[in-house]
């Protein structure tokens, strides 16, 4: 089948696309053909896998690092010759191993990324693949997750990450309904997905962004309140301590020493990760040494909660597809695209500063329909 690829500038095998600019890293985009890897149901090593057939695909944003460094290899090396890319897909079963008893050919699925893993000896943990454009994806079967009738292929491939992170993080925190709660960078895919599921608890959410949001965008979020942060907002998150009774961040290297002083007393900091997660990544203004002693004085002071969250688990994913309603969805998919239209996927998904959700590469209709050439 066709398939997105990072590849050399000039590679005779496949049909260049154009470039993408990513901090600085120049990425070629081109499309390849790419073959289902070798699968033999009754081999030791695969009768409990499963060989999903990707129809959709989408990035995070810890694929952007992973893009750069395989740009920046091909570049200064030339090897590899290509590469793919993608940790979020929805696709079809088209081959189980001999031992497969949860899945069958014809199902629809998407990764199941639980960390730590389930509790089955030899199951890996986390990431299920960073290589979902190749089109291919062979996995343990209890690394995938059933995608609900209701749910479309480009909503599934846009989910699982988001809403297993977002679900555990809540967990972590202890969120009750009623609790007052701070939901940092907002516009980010992970926030999104905090801010809706925390409605569907009950709990009264504001969110606080840098960036300016449409009158959809904030009725999208409703009843969350959108704040700004920036210099010349309308309105801020109050300066004051003792405002919330938790604030989750997916950026802890950006928000924490701001946050963390606007927390009530036995209140909760819950992060998943950080911006600046490459060395050529611009960095923004990064709290010093006195904000941050600052903000621990207070984590002693107010006996305050830090939990770091790094995805979340099975029952976390399973919980938020149980509930997912396409009437209320949980993160906008901001927009659909062919193989194509590659280059207008990758900058938009890293570098459009008004997208708003995910944007999603679509190969099928994941419903037997044929692959997208």
């Amino acid at each position: 089948m066709d398939s997105l690829s990072i590849v050399i500038p000039g590679d005779q095998d496949a049909r260049m696309l154009g470039t993408v600019d990513l901090e600085g890293t120049t990425v070629s985009l081109g499309i390849t053909t790419t073959e289902p890897p070798r699968f033999d149901a009754r081999r030791l090593s695969q009768t409990d896998q499963v060989l999903v057939q990707v129809d959709a695909f989408s990035c995070n944003y810890r694929d952007k690092s992973l893009i750069v460094d395989s740009a920046s290899r091909m570049s200064a090396n030339d090897w590899p010759v290509r590469d793919h890319f993608g940790s979020e897909f929805a696709g079809t079963v088209v081959a189980c191993g001999d031992s497969v008893r949860r899945w069958k050919v014809g199902d629809r699925v998407m990764a199941d990324a639980a960390y730590p893993g389930a509790d089955v000896q030899g199951v890996p943990s986390g990431i299920v693949t960073n290589h979902a454009s190749s089109g291919w994806v062979v996995a343990h079967e209890h690394r995938l997750a059933r995608i609900p009738d209701r749910m479309s292929t480009e909503v599934a491939a846009a989910f699982s990450l988001g809403a297993q992170t977002a679900a555990s993080m809540i967990r972590r925190a202890a969120v009750r309904e009623g609790d007052r709660v701070l939901v940092a960078s907002a516009r980010s895919t992970t926030s999104i997905f905090l801010i809706t599921a925390l409605n569907q608890l009950g709990a009264e959410v504001v969110a606080s962004s840098t960036s300016s949001w449409s009158p959809d965008e904030t009725r999208f979020v409703a009843p969350a309140l959108v704040v700004g942060t920036g210099e010349d907002a309308d309105h801020r998150v109050p300066r004051g301590a003792g405002d919330f009774d938790v604030v989750m961040d997916p950026f802890f290297d950006l928000n924490l020493a701001r946050t963390v002083p606007l927390l009530r007393m036995w209140g909760r900091y819950v992060t998943c990760g950080m911006q600046r997660q490459h060395p050529l990544f611009a960095s923004a203004t990064r709290p010093q040494g006195a904000e941050i002693e600052a903000a621990l004085l207070q984590v002693v002071v107010n006996n305050l909660s830090i939990i770091g969250n790094c995805i979340g688990l099975e029952h976390d994913l399973a919980s938020a597809l149980e509930t997912y309603d396409p009437a209320r969805p949980s993160v906008p998919v901001d927009g659909v695209f062919a193989i194509d239209d590659g280059i207008a996927f990758v900058d938009g998904t890293f570098n459009e500063r008004t997208k708003f959700g995910k944007m999603v590469m679509v190969y099928s209709d994941g419903r037997g329909g044929e692959h997208v050439p």
